[in-house]
């Protein structure tokens, strides 16, 4: 058993606050004693038995504390611990005595404490180290206002006015040039994104009495950051479930602690479990409970929530701003959020957001796949080849023999073999997914967001289509090799089934039940988008008569057995609903990388108006050279490109004028963004997660060529020549 004191000998601290979690083990039971004076225990011993649940102990008044923790009698010899000790004031105004963590305490300690390990580590040792670590800090600041007041007593009047005015002004500008970001805080990835799960009671119908029917709506909420007023930053879920979400959206993370913010991530309506869907196990049994399925009834339902949240759930959150993140359709729905509710939401990041590529506009059908071509080509593959590949695999297919042969080649599932010419059109279908989802996906070091896969996958993959063979079987296995990257980069599955029909989309299989967003597909959202074949892209001429034309095809037969009517799919409902131009929208953010193929449907920051928008009403539409899909949204990582660390950069110091309008740093807001350079990749296989390291190696821009700091440190100097000499 390893313990460890702390006395609370100040009547300003009326309580005791300890709070902590297993974290990194299976073996979840670990106990804790708490005893007050070294005699009464206060709590028996308690197990702890569930993984990454906090455990918060009474509020206790003053006293010597001894809190000790052990090992269970559980199989892991070791286990590591979240703990947090602090006292806090009659109001619960909290002051932090310690916390110990697994990889990063506070940046003073970061080389003292490692790791906490109950059974074997001196937590006595490493809370006095804590603790005489803040007595200096303490007995610093002390002699440092000691010094000020003797300064100002031995100066006279006019120097005291004159140090007062220049000393307001370095402070404010030094203020400014570091507003609110902190040099460490804890490392989120350490013990992962932390949240609590809530449901929040809302109508299945949020338009209409006539159905009182409701549903609980899933969102995580993390307050660790908030400070009262802070603001709210809220994730407008998209087609998933939350949590995967909320795992690849570290920017959110990375920056609350800079705001004070609280972290909302609300889940989509009918992406989550079955038991927080509208009606349940029920939800796709009929057209009447899927035709809830909407934006405007996904949004109505965020708009609910955020009122309650700020007037009820976090505390002191009332005139608490509220800035909206999302990507891909997470992203349509967060531009849509801020242009249909303004008086709720303050300000936008739309990542990916394709809010454009709709009937009316004028991207073309196969803008998707042109991009896509475009990323396999820049990032060294010979599309030609993939161009040829199609007409290969339909080559093969034409005999059983070559049937037979990709069956066996391509590791196919016995739930899908190819029986005849007919269906290698599985096959080819599963190979352009995969080499789709690689582009959207191609980022500069290992993720796992949709699948496993290396950095710079498309690049990854390239190694196999940068041939000139004029073999149909090389070139064909050439293929299957490439698209592996994607399904199969890490040799776990064992087969491939590529009849969707069968086994689902393999492609998309992390994002859960695709009936969902089929449906929203067939009603709602009909992109305007299908390959177009040579010369627009590597692929195949699937257009025919045009998207909608073939939604009106496809829907009747996905959804025949709830008797689908071919006037359910409304091509012209989001435009009508949301538009497509967007001359009167204020802060918004919307951002996209040339990598990804939905780069195709999105604003472009050379189109007309769109730099006078950024000074006129803050309406950023920002393009990253070589970006994947939301990459702008993910956690910083040491293999970032340079253009995307600035784009990061700038958009927060928007979101900071968002936040803090009365900020010196925000006089000329909404100020223009200058372009943030050309692509570098880096090197895919020596990457690293980079957290709370805001502003990330970045300056900020002055007026006239000098930084706020070096104008700060000059007014100093300044200060200490009229000290010496007036």
């Amino acid at each position: 058993m390893e313990c460890f004191h702390q006395v609370i000998d100040n009547p300003r601290y009326k309580y005791l606050d300890v709070f902590f979690y297993s974290y990194d083990s299976h073996d979840k039971e670990v106990a804790y004693v708490l005893l007050q004076n070294d005699t009464k225990e206060i709590d028996n011993q308690i197990n702890i038995d569930e993984y990454k649940k906090m455990y918060d102990l009474e509020k206790l008044g003053m006293g010597d504390y001894k809190i000790c923790i052990k090992n269970t009698d559980g199989w892991m010899s070791e286990k590591k611990l979240f703990l947090s000790v602090e006292v806090l004031d009659e109001n619960e105004s909290i002051f932090t005595v310690a916390k110990l963590k697994p990889d990063e305490l506070y940046h003073e300690t970061k080389e003292t404490i490692k790791s906490f390990d109950i059974k074997s580590m001196n937590v006595v040792h490493k809370l006095n180290t804590i603790q005489r670590l803040q007595n200096s800090h303490r007995q610093d600041e002390h002699v440092a206002r000691h010094h000020a007041e003797y300064i100002f007593e031995i100066v006279n009047m006019y120097n005291i006015i004159v140090v007062i005015v220049m000393i307001v002004t370095c402070f404010i500008q030094v203020i400014n040039s570091i507003h609110k970001f902190p040099k460490y805080v804890a490392n989120p990835d350490a013990a992962g994104y932390v949240y609590d799960t809530k449901y929040f009671t809302v109508p299945v119908d949020e338009f209409s009495e006539a159905n009182m029917d409701t549903y609980q709506l899933k969102y995580l909420i993390n307050t660790t950051y908030y400070k009262p007023g802070g603001p709210i930053f809220f994730y407008t879920g998209n087609e998933g479930f939350i949590e995967g979400f909320a795992d690849n959206t570290g920017i959110m993370w990375d920056i609350a602690p800079t705001f004070n913010a609280a972290v909302v991530f609300a889940e989509h309506r009918y992406y989550g479990q079955s038991a927080n869907r509208p009606y349940g196990n029920n939800s796709k049994s009929s057209t009447a409970h899927l035709g809830y399925l909407t934006p405007n009834q996904a949004l109505a339902d965020y708009a609910k929530l955020i009122v309650n949240l700020k007037s009820t759930i976090i505390a002191n959150a009332t005139n608490s701003k509220v800035i909206v993140f999302g990507g891909s359709y997470g992203g349509m729905l967060s531009f849509w959020f801020r242009s249909k509710y303004p008086h709720i939401v303050d300000g936008a990041w739309a990542s990916s957001a394709p809010i454009i590529y709709f009937q009316g506009s004028s991207v073309e059908w196969g803008a998707f796949d042109k991009v896509t071509t475009n990323t396999f080509q820049k990032s060294g593959c010979n599309t030609s080849m993939i161009s040829y590949g199609w007409t290969a695999l339909d080559n093969i297919g034409k005999s059983q023999d070559g049937l037979d042969w990709m069956n066996k080649n391509f590791n196919i599932d016995p739930k899908s073999t190819l029986k005849s010419a007919n269906d290698v059109q599985y096959v080819k279908a599963y190979f352009q997914e995969a080499y789709e989802y690689m582009a959207m996906t191609d980022y500069g070091y290992s993720t796992n967001f949709l699948k496993q896969m290396p950095g710079l996958p498309v690049q990854y993959a390239c190694q196999y289509l940068n041939g000139s063979s004029n073999d149909d079987k090389t070139i064909a296995l050439n293929m299957y090799k490439a698209a592996m990257v994607y399904y199969n980069y890490n040799n776990s599955n064992g087969t491939n089934c590529v009849n969707s029909n069968v086994c689902g989309d393999e492609g998309t299989a992390s994002l859960g039940d695709p009936d969902y967003w089929t449906w929203q597909e067939c009603t709602t959202l009909v992109i305007q988008q299908c390959s177009m074949g040579a010369p627009n892209d590597m692929f195949t001429n699937q257009c025919g008569d045009g998207p909608t034309a073939l939604m009106k095809q496809f829907c009747p037969q996905y959804f025949n057995n709830i008797n689908y009517n071919a006037s359910f799919l409304k091509p012209t409902e989001i435009p009508t609903s949301f538009g497509l131009t967007f001359n009167s929208i204020s802060n918004v953010i919307l951002t996209t990388g040339t990598y990804d193929p939905w780069y195709s449907g999105c604003l472009h920051a050379s189109m007309k108006g769109m730099k006078e928008a950024q000074t006129k009403r803050g309406f950023y539409v920002l393009e990253i050279d070589g970006a994947a899909h939301h990459a702008d949204l993910r956690q910083p990582n040491s293999c970032d490109s340079p253009n995307l660390v600035k784009a990061r950069f700038e958009i927060t110091r928007i979101i900071n004028c968002w936040v803090n309008p009365t900020d010196g740093k925000c006089a000329s807001f909404p100020f223009a963004i200058e372009d943030f350079g050309s692509f570098q990749p880096k090197n895919p296989n020596n990457c690293s997660y980079i957290y709370n390291k805001y502003p990330w190696g970045q300056k900020e821009p002055s007026a006239n060529g000098v930084s706020a700091v070096t104008f700060s440190l000059f007014n100093i100097i300044l200060v200490s020549v009229l000290y010496l000499f007036v």
